[in-house]
Parts: C-alpha cells; sequence; structure tokens
C-alpha cells in the first residue's frame, strides 16, 4: 500500500502467496507520480552480523540460486500451453533476475565499504 500526505490510498498491491512480488518499478512509478522529491537514503548498513546456520542458504550461494531460479522458469515458461501460467513463470523469472540485481548491487557496495 501506498499512501499520499492526505492519507489518501493511491496504490495497492495484494499478494496471492509469499512469492508473488511486484516489479519494484511499480511502487516507484506510483511513488513518483506523487511528485515529491526522491530522497537518497544510500544502503542502509547491516545492524549486526546475521547469525550463522547449517541449514540457512550461504549468502556466496545467492547468486547461483537466484540465476537458477530465473533460467528454470524462463524455460518453463517456454512450454506452458496457457497464457496465464507463462505470465506466472516469466513473472517469476523477473523477479528472480530482480533480486539478483539487487543482490549484485548490495555485494558491490558491501565492498567498497558502502
Amino acid at each position: 500500500m501506498l499512501f499520499d500526505r492526505n492519507r489518501k490510498e493511491v496504490f495497492r498491491v495484494r499478494s496471492r502467496d509469499f512469492a508473488d512480488r511486484i516489479s519494484d518499478d511499480d511502487l516507484l512509478d506510483a511513488a513518483r507520480s506523487l511528485g515529491s522529491a526522491a530522497l537518497d537514503l544510500g544502503v542502509a548498513p547491516p545492524r549486526s552480523e546475521p547469525d550463522e546456520h547449517e541449514d540457512a542458504l550461504r549468502v556466496d550461494a545467492f547468486g547461483p540460486y537466484l540465476r537458477g531460479i530465473a533460467s528454470g522458469t524462463r524455460a518453463l515458461a517456454g512450454r506452458m500451453i496457457h497464457e496465464a501460467d507463462r505470465d506466472e513463470a516469466l513473472g517469476m523469472s523477473t523477479m528472480a533476475t530482480s533480486f539478483l540485481e539487487a543482490w549484485k548491487e548490495r555485494r558491490a557496495s558491501a565492498s567498497l565499504g558502502g
């Protein structure tokens, strides 16, 4: 949900499940339409070092994991018969690619001390 300064709702998305994510651009476009100046807050520093857990996906595995999701769902989309199913698979591929790019940017920023 996105509200304007007068508390009027201007944007809403309701997810169907935990993996249902909109493009960042959809929300950012809605925010830009409000005409407010953007704030450059930079990247938030981590509050603390995460606890390591043997069952957790290692941070260095995010790249191959997200690339696998993106390419696998893109390949599945090519085999889908129904357009809605194809769109769903392509949406998941787009989401994984977006997460991968954000992960790369975060790693680059962290390696530069940012």
